[in-house]
């Protein structure tokens, strides 16, 4: 079993440059017994954003942890992509890995990861009805969060008096 330190070794090593973060922090939680518990920060590239996710679910298979958070700032949305994944080693077996990449406001677009990760296309529809972020090759493109006749723009977790084209 790899240690967080080493898997973030192995990532530099296979990713170099695109791998903007990375970072492993602890933390300790309990009220009378403290649970340790390690998580893994790593922020990628969006070209190396598909390769990234391929490598470390091969390593260890991935679940996905919570709803999809993201970061809105004046260029880019931070997508912010929360993962568990074995760690097999301390009280807390799961480890928290943390994935994110900026997405260009002036190219809201992300390759999906349901070929990978078949699960995450919950997340993915919730991202693209939300945020307006086109998912590539998403399988499928009906809405699940939002009405049909939402007002064309509209996006719930953002500045809904922003304009978007999703043309």
């Amino acid at each position: 079993m790899l240690r967080p330190d080493e898997l973030v070794t192995k990532v530099k090593e296979k990713f170099g440059d695109s791998i903007l973060l990375s970072e492993v922090r602890e933390r300790k939680d309990g009220g009378v017994v403290l649970h340790e518990q390690r998580q893994l920060f790593l922020k990628v590239e969006r070209k190396d954003f598909v390769n990234l996710i391929k490598f470390l679910h091969k390593i260890f298979p991935l679940h996905m942890s919570c709803p999809m958070p993201f970061m809105e700032k004046e260029e880019v949305i931070e997508l912010i992509y929360p993962f568990t994944m074995f760690s097999g080693s301390g009280n807390l077996k799961e480890m928290p890995l943390i994935v994110s990449l900026d997405i260009p406001k002036d190219d809201l677009k992300v390759p999906t990861l349901t070929g990978i990760i078949p699960g995450i296309i919950v997340m993915e529809r919730e991202t693209r009805e939300m945020l307006g972020i086109e998912v590539e090759n998403l399988p499928d493109q009906r809405r699940f969060f939002t009405a049909d006749n939402l007002k064309p723009g509209f996006l719930p977790m953002r500045d809904s008096s922003r304009e978007v084209n999703n043309e």
